[in-house]
């Protein structure tokens, strides 16, 4: 199983700052085609991107944690985590 700090990692990886995965999450949250819109726009390609959301679905807690401590606010936290939910 996936942890926390390979998922950090992977991000560190990207060189993608804390506001920029914020606004990942806002677009991701918003509008999941905008969210690949960001997504493109970052740099991010789909086979690193298939292999993060693996990461993700294997462990959501992990990420939760990671982006709470990146200072997601709580209010977009709970949306993150029911939107996960429709997933597992």
């Amino acid at each position: 199983m996936e942890n926390i700090q390979d998922v950090q990692t992977m991000l560190k990886d990207l060189n993608l700052d804390v506001s920029k995965l914020q606004e990942l999450a806002a677009a991701a949250q918003s509008n999941p085609f905008a969210a690949l819109s960001k997504i493109q726009e970052l740099g991010i390609s789909m086979g690193t991107l298939q292999k993060l959301m693996t990461m993700v679905m294997a462990n959501p807690g992990a990420f939760m944690e990671m982006a709470q401590q990146a200072g997601v606010p709580d209010e977009t936290l709970s949306q993150m985590k029911e939107k996960l939910k429709s997933f597992t």
